[in-house]
């Protein structure tokens, strides 16, 4: 449950004539108070959950780089290091002000409207001392760059060597009617179930990442050197 507080100061000098209000008559708050001390415009909005929508849900490793997300020997996801940081960005590209971190690889954005966006990768995560400086962006047969398909824990990251310097993006993605639902692979555990209580037909958890681990993408100040046995 989320409460919201604010802070309005009140003296004689509020607005009036307001309308709409409840006995019809502008600036009139139903009792006695005079309509230059009261003030009838502080207003909420609120959205029917039902009406929200949610994207996510996966950054796990890639080790063979077929572009699918490994699976561990109790048949779960293999996750990247937590706190690697994705953006929401609209379909041009441009931001759209969001950000969030992943726990055991799992990554959400809840409360979103109907429409179409982009996830990404922050590029920061890629650089020397980020959470994943030493991964490299998958490119495997089973990636795939529309996530409209809708296929689940696949890569879903545009191809780029350079991940550094751009992050790495998924292709545009579009909320609305038709969501997939049952996803199997859920921070919750739960099929479908996206953890913040959006219904599972207003959630798509099959925006995915495949990353390769162990191929650095930053450069550095080492040097390796090749060990031979004689």
């Amino acid at each position: 449950m989320h409460k919201l507080f604010f802070y309005k100061s009140l003296g004689h000098d509020e607005p009036t004539g307001e309308m709409p209000t409840s006995s019809g008559t502008p600036g009139t708050d139903g009792s006695s108070v005079p309509d230059q001390d009261s003030n009838l415009t502080v207003d909420f909005g609120v959205v029917p959950l039902n009406e929200m929508y949610s994207l996510g849900n996966f950054v796990g490793t890639d080790a063979n780089n077929d572009g699918q997300i490994d699976s561990d020997t109790n048949q779960k996801p293999v996750p990247i290091p937590n706190g690697v940081v994705l953006e929401l960005l609209n379909s041009d590209g441009a931001s759209a002000g969001r950000t969030t971190t992943t726990i055991n690889g799992y990554y959400v954005f809840s409360g979103l409207t109907p429409g179409s966006y982009r996830v990404r990768i922050n590029a920061n995560n890629f650089i020397l001392g980020g959470a994943i400086e030493n991964y490299q962006h998958s490119s495997g047969a089973s990636q795939e760059s529309d996530p409209n398909n809708h296929g689940d824990q696949n890569d879903n990251g545009l191809d780029t060597s350079t991940p550094a310097n751009n992050g790495v993006t998924s292709g545009v993605i579009t909320l609305g009617d038709g969501e997939p639902i049952g996803e199997t692979s859920t921070i919750s555990s739960v099929a479908g179930a996206d953890g913040r209580g959006t219904p599972d037909a207003n959630s798509n958890l099959t925006l995915d990442f495949a990353l390769i681990p162990g191929k650095p993408t930053a450069f550095t100040n080492k040097v390796y050197l090749s060990i031979i046995r004689r």
